[in-house]
């Protein structure tokens, strides 16, 4: 299976004919879910299913979040039953939001 020819814009870092549907499934679900159009999306339901779609999305919010902030505001109403509240403070949006393992975090050098 290959990737519509409507994607070849969203994946200009890319070789475009060698990408996989199946072996590349979360990166081409986050490309579309962030930068794709409507179409785009639809082909993304269609084939992966919503359970798919879902399941990344919600790695990426409840992870490293490499998604947009605009575009996890959008799915999280989808996909995010009990979203957590807004942080009171401003500057919380800039923190640092990868994890140290707690192996790593108390290793003393």
């Amino acid at each position: 299976m290959t990737l519509p020819e409507s994607f070849r814009p969203l994946f200009r870092n890319y070789i475009f004919d060698s990408l996989d549907p199946d072996r590349c499934a979360e990166m081409i679900i986050c490309t579309v879910l962030s930068r794709g159009n409507w179409e785009q999306v639809e082909w993304l339901f269609d084939h992966f299913g919503t359970a798919k779609v879902r399941e990344v999305f919600l790695r990426d919010y409840y992870g490293l979040q490499n998604l947009p902030e605009p575009t996890r505001n959008l799915w999280q109403l989808l996909f995010v039953e009990n979203p957590p509240p807004p942080d009171p403070d401003p500057l919380a949006r800039w923190r640092c939001r990868r994890k140290v393992p707690a192996t790593l975090a108390s290793l003393t050098v």
